[in-house]
């Protein structure tokens, strides 16, 4: 049996500077647009004309699971920090 209570998915870069995430879906990604049984896929951060310096990737998740008769939904963050640095010579 699967867990059938996929809501979302996020991608963001902070600070937003620019940049642009490219992936063979939209984001965000939504429930029902992406099935229960997931998805697979490859991102990627189009950097162009994004200034030179520090960044944060944050992906955000949450499900559709009634909590205790009273909301709807756990949620969870990651982030991955990086880098850009200019090209050498």
């Amino acid at each position: 049996m699967s867990d059938q209570h996929f809501s979302s998915l996020s991608l963001s870069v902070q600070p937003a500077l620019g940049g642009t995430f490219v992936a063979p879906v939209p984001l965000p990604r939504t429930y029902p647009t992406v099935p229960t049984t997931g998805e697979s896929g490859v991102w990627r951060l189009d950097t162009s004309g994004m200034p030179k310096c520090g960044y944060v990737i944050r992906l955000s998740a949450s499900d559709r699971t009634i909590v205790n008769s009273g909301y709807v939904g756990w949620g969870a963050e990651a982030f991955v920090g990086l880098c850009l640095k200019l090209p050498t010579a």
